[in-house]
């Protein structure tokens, strides 16, 4: 071979390193040492704290070009939180407007704005109205069989009002009266005579205020009713609610019975009581003293019943425990 004194290696760069191409900080979130080799949201910076996605103009310019050496986040020393002017120069995303939970928002709003200030004119529809005290004696209509008549006579019926006196009833009777000569006809002579008379009084049921001095009443509780609010609708307080009903219990349960001092806010003078409903036979208001270990003039007092008084099946009787009875 003819050497012709040129050596052919003189073109090739001598221990000249070839440049890196794009920036050794810059990987997958998934994979740090693969990349995409083009500008997109999935190239990170891990030379940023926390590691950050720089803008896709800066990934043009510097992170996927040998410039990178030129990148002020690489001429870091340590690692820092990315500039915001790095960060923010990336590609614009459309945002995704999901109108649906935004009118749920906005019409749940206007509703609960309405109920707000409309509540005043709902709340009174919500529960059942019960007795509201206007300072009167409410009159009940019951219907009494008349006690004392012939059982070869039909029982008859009346209806009464809750406020009953004793009255003489006057009475007619028939009689016939035999002449000394036989006529053939029998003729008969009206007597009246006035027999005194107690006139039936109506038993007690439940939203029936009885009583002289003080009045008390049967109440059912209600689902959603409070002690406030029945309180309120009777004319009275939770204090006295409470000192009326003997051995009651912090809750306030559905369907059980509550005695209401009607009308009485003052505890002073309430009596502790429970109501009892009177099931099977008739049972006399002495017979029912003697078997619940009361005292007779007290149980006729909160009751305003007579001594001689018989309670019917299904009326409502006040029980009183543990006070001492007054003279009348």
């Amino acid at each position: 071979m003819q050497d012709t004194g040129v050596d052919l290696n003189m073109n090739l760069p001598q221990n000249v390193p070839a440049p890196e191409k794009t920036c050794p900080h810059l990987g997958l979130s998934l994979d740090p040492l693969s990349l995409m080799d083009y500008p997109c949201a999935e190239n990170i910076c891990y030379h940023a704290t926390p590691p950050s996605s720089p803008g896709e103009a800066h990934q043009n310019k510097f992170c996927l070009e040998p410039a990178h050496k030129t990148c002020p986040l690489f001429a870091e020393v340590s690692s820092k939180p990315m500039p915001k002017d790095i960060s923010t120069i990336r590609r614009k995303r459309w945002f995704h407007f999901n109108i649906f939970p935004w009118v749920m928002g906005i019409t749940f709003v206007i509703i609960t704005g309405m109920f707000y200030y409309n509540w005043p004119q709902i709340e009174p529809n919500l529960i059942v109205p019960s007795l509201v005290p206007t300072g009167e004696q409410p009159v009940i209509a019951a219907i009494i069989p008349i006690t004392g008549v012939s059982h070869d006579e039909e029982t008859p019926t009346v209806e009464i009002s809750a406020t009953v006196t004793d009255t003489p009833v006057p009475t007619v009777t028939s009689t016939p009266v035999d002449t000394a000569e036989p006529t053939g006809t029998a003729t008969q002579q009206s007597t009246s005579t006035e027999i005194p008379t107690n006139t039936p009084q109506p038993p007690h049921a439940l939203q029936t205020p009885f009583g002289f001095e003080r009045q008390y009443l049967i109440h059912r509780v209600l689902g959603g009713e409070t002690l406030e609010w029945i309180a309120k609708n009777h004319g009275t307080s939770v204090e006295a609610i409470r000192a009326a009903n003997y051995g009651m219990s912090t809750s306030l349960w559905e369907d059980s019975m509550l005695v209401i001092p009607f009308n009485q806010t003052d505890i002073d003078g309430i009596i502790p009581m429970t109501a009892f409903k009177v099931t099977g036979e008739e049972i006399s208001i002495e017979t029912l003293a003697e078997e619940k270990e009361i005292h007779l003039l007290q149980l006729c007092q909160v009751n305003d019943r007579p001594h001689s008084y018989v309670f019917v099946p299904g009326e409502w009787v006040l029980i009183p425990h543990l006070v001492t009875p007054t003279a009348p």
